[in-house]
């Protein structure tokens, strides 16, 4: 064998790997390095059928440099590393091309099933086809916050905000003069509460893990990590006539020419997963009366609002500690 053909022989399994582990196309040198995985995904105004991420440009490797491209991917459950292929990827014509790292960037994704929970995740890749690990996932509904078209659909964003545990979507449900009874008597006799503390115990009990001027921090123990709910209709909303202007009865009551005010009993079951090591279910029963501004057209902010939420108790569970909605939101207050 020549010199000549050793030496090739030689330099043949170099290549190889070369091909197999990476290579910068624009240097023709080799890069093991992938760019970093993005860690600060959020979504910004969301729609009935739009949803804006955005995120911090990661580098080309790791977090120096600019990466090559993006894979962005959505789907109505969450993104895992074992989901992902199943995952719908976003069109790459539509996705912005990487930046230098630590620039914002954003991206609309349009198209989105309304009235849904959507998940989304995205990974950089680099010039040598080295692939970021996927970023956090994130969920998002598609909603158009505060101005459902019925008191279903109220019922719904209420339903939302709760699986999603967002809270500035939360209180845009809610009447001023909204009150929450509880199945059961607190201790010290409390039967009822106003629109203040039920935000307050929403706050706290989405935003667990924040601190709050004034208040004592929610334990560990109570963190949430998720809240599966599910509320189906028992039968369709009825004219809730002790609701409205009676001189006699009902002084402050509405006035049948400019508001609707209905009612209507939902089956409820939730399982709040926390951190601690007890869960708590809820499967039971509960009343909405909800008002309709009759002075606003269909779409309009704040047409529908809960006026009044009534815990109708709770049946019992073998796999979590039985709770009432209302006892669950004794534990946040």
């Amino acid at each position: 064998m020549s010199r000549r053909s050793a030496f090739a022989l030689a330099i043949v399994p170099l290549w190889i790997n070369l091909a197999v582990t990476g290579c910068d196309h624009s240097t023709g040198v080799p890069d093991f390095a992938p760019p970093a995985a993005i860690g600060d995904l959020g979504s910004y105004g969301v729609s009935s059928t739009t949803v804006v991420l955005r995120w911090t440009a990661p580098g080309n490797d790791g977090t120096l440099g600019t990466a090559a491209q993006y894979d962005v991917r959505h789907s109505l459950t969450p993104i895992t590393d074992t989901s992902w292929d199943a995952a719908t990827p976003v069109a790459a014509a539509d996705v912005p091309s990487p930046a230098a790292a630590g620039t914002l960037q954003e991206l609309t994704i349009a198209g989105l099933t309304p009235h849904q929970v959507h998940y989304f995740a995205l990974r950089a890749t680099d010039q040598a086809g080295n692939r970021a690990a996927i970023s956090n996932s994130i969920l998002a509904a598609t909603e158009d916050w505060g101005r459902a078209q019925s008191e279903v659909e109220l019922i719904g964003q209420f339903e939302m905000a709760y699986r999603t545990r967002d809270f500035d979507k939360f209180r845009l449900l809610f009447h001023p003069d909204y009150r929450f009874y509880l199945n059961q008597a607190q201790p010290d006799g409390t039967t009822s509460w106003g629109l203040t503390e039920e935000l307050r115990i929403h706050r706290r009990m989405f935003r667990s893990q924040d601190s709050f001027p004034g208040e004592y921090p929610v334990p560990p123990d109570l963190w949430l990590v998720s809240i599966d709910i599910t509320l189906n209709l028992r039968g369709p909303f009825q004219d809730a006539r002790s609701y409205y202007f009676d001189p006699i009865s009902n002084p402050d009551g509405f006035h049948r020419e400019d508001f609707a005010v209905t009612q209507a009993d939902y089956v409820a079951s939730l399982f709040f997963q926390t951190q601690g090591e007890t869960q708590y279910r809820v499967d039971g029963a509960v009343n909405f009366v909800v008002v309709n501004d009759l002075a606003k057209a269909l779409g309009d902010e704040g047409k529908f609002l809960i006026y009044r939420w009534e815990d109708l108790g709770s049946g019992r569970s073998l796999t979590a500690e039985a709770k009432t909605w209302g006892s669950i939101k004794e534990l946040y207050s």
